[in-house]
């Protein structure tokens, strides 16, 4: 039964019967409203992901189905549900979230290292949310962000590091992987290997000089 859920974006309630305070209670925050009177969610939503030639798309982790569109976007790594840049929801919550994941597949002369340098280059991501509201109208919401790309050593990237975003995508990497491999996964390697890559050790502390993931976005819907 979990896999509908996770593939709808729907509701799972454990309750012994229809009669209980926590089935009424859930029932009726599935069903609340906004200002206006309309339901709180949307419905069949579609997500298309776009980018520039520096940066390719992995994968998706969250409530949603591959729509099989394998476009130039897509690289040759595979996150979650990969192989695609586009997915289908079936249902949006103001409270959904999804991990999309990139890699950084070319990058031009001029990346900012250790000490400075010229101006490095920059990715951009473009994020389409198409829907339909609970008023019956046909939405489309366009998220466009700009990423600066520069190397592992480079001094900006522990500045502006969100650590909270990465667990939480390192989390779902590691569920996911736990939920469709065959035997029992321990994320604990692959942790410790990106740790080594990224950490530099000092005598008596830890220094952070940068821990760089492949370019993620974590963003909430709406």
């Amino acid at each position: 039964m979990r896999s509908l859920p996770n593939s709808t974006g729907g509701h799972l309630v454990l309750s012994d019967s229809f009669t209980t305070s926590i089935f009424k209670q859930s029932l009726m925050r599935m069903f609340s409203t906004d200002e206006e009177g309309n339901l709180d969610m949307a419905f069949n939503a579609t997500l298309d992901v776009k980018c520039t030639k520096e940066i390719k798309v992995s994968g998706l982790i969250g409530h949603a189905i591959s729509a099989t569109n394998k476009s130039s976007y897509v690289g040759e790594t595979e996150i979650g549900l990969g192989g695609t840049s586009t997915w289908k929801m079936a249902g949006l919550m103001p409270r959904s979230s999804y991990g999309v994941y990139f890699e950084i597949v070319a990058q031009a002369a001029g990346v900012v290292g250790v000490g400075g340098g010229a101006a490095g280059p920059s990715g951009s991501i473009q994020f389409m949310t198409h829907y339909t509201h609970s008023s019956g109208s046909q939405r489309l919401r366009v998220t466009t962000v700009n990423r600066p790309l520069r190397d592992g050593g480079s001094p900006e990237i522990p500045a502006s590091f969100d650590q909270e975003t990465a667990a939480v995508l390192m989390a779902r990497i590691a569920v996911f992987k736990s939920e469709v491999d065959d035997g029992p996964y321990n994320p604990r390697k692959e942790i410790v290997l990106t740790i080594g890559m990224f950490f530099d050790g000092l005598i008596g502390c830890l220094s952070v000089s940068a821990l760089v993931m492949p370019i993620t976005a974590y963003s909430p819907f709406p």
